[in-house]
């Protein structure tokens, strides 16, 4: 409930608080948005925080097991998306072709 504040119930980062606050967060249901993220890294923002509007997890509130699950809750919300392609590319012309009468 405290990350859904921020971060939205899907993780998408698009909530009102988020924006109000003048916050853009990163969208994690997009693939993209986790794939340089090691899970140490996303167990440490949750656990000590990160800057000055993400305020750590209270100490004693979650064991480390429940830490290590939300890392996963939050890995899961983009199983099943597809990464966003590269560049789209224009579908090549079809030949002309003449009708004869």
């Amino acid at each position: 409930m405290d990350c859904a504040m921020c971060h939205g119930d899907n993780g998408n980062g698009k909530t009102d608080l988020a924006q109000s606050m003048s916050l853009t967060l990163p969208d994690w249901t997009d693939p993209k948005s986790l794939e340089n993220h090691p899970d140490g890294e996303l167990f440490n923002a949750i656990r000590n925080g990160k800057g000055e509007k993400m305020p750590p997890e209270a100490e004693g509130r979650a064991r480390d097991a429940v830490v290590w699950n939300l890392v996963i809750y939050l890995r899961n919300f983009s199983k099943g998306q597809a990464a966003a392609p590269a560049a789209a590319t224009a579908p090549a012309a079809a030949p002309a072709t003449a009708e004869s009468h």
